[in-house]
């Protein structure tokens, strides 16, 4: 399902971030559904491209580059069935205020941290924001072309939301038990 909210209606982030809250507690509490996350992105549609820039744990910066950002939820990668492959999930303290966190593909990962433990590394997104890489996930297949898959940076849609964003909630059905 995608949701798209109206600008006029939702001006304010805290009146978004409410909606999309409200949102995916109902869908949660559904009894068919077993699990459910939001992301302005689902794996074959692409996302926005974003610029950013990797700052290691000695200072040292990679030049400005471009990648995608979707913005999701904690359990995102769970109800995929995507597991970390480093570092840990969103949670739900990963809201404004806190620390601004990341979690990077493999793809990121490998093109500028090559040989480097992503968890702890820093990237300074578009807009000024320093976030701490805080997990790693294997490449999901973010465009659904055979290019080359592009890095990919996670942020958590409570530090990260915009109302002119569709976001998509994924419900898989509960499994039937024999």
């Amino acid at each position: 399902m995608r949701i798209s909210l109206p600008p006029h209606r939702y001006k304010d982030i805290n009146r978004t971030k409410a909606f999309f809250q409200q949102t995916l507690e109902a869908m949660a509490a559904l009894p068919s559904v077993q699990n459910s996350a939001l992301a302005t992105s689902l794996p074959f549609g692409g996302g926005p491209a974003a610029r950013f820039e990797v700052i290691g744990g000695s200072g040292a910066r990679t030049a400005t580059t471009s990648g995608t950002l979707i913005a999701d939820s904690d359990r995102f990668f769970s109800t995929l069935g995507v597991t970390l492959k480093r570092g840990r999930d969103f949670a739900a303290s990963d809201s404004q205020g806190a620390a601004p966190v990341a979690i990077v593909n493999e793809t990121l990962a490998r093109r500028f941290l090559a040989g480097s433990e992503p968890v702890g590394q820093r990237l300074r997104l578009e807009d000024g924001t320093l976030a701490e890489i805080v997990g790693m996930i294997a490449d999901i297949r973010a465009t659904g072309r055979r290019d080359a898959e592009p890095p990919v940076i996670y942020v958590p849609y409570r530090q990260h939301v915009a109302s002119e964003v569709p976001c998509c909630f994924w419900l898989p059905p509960k499994q039937s038990r024999l």
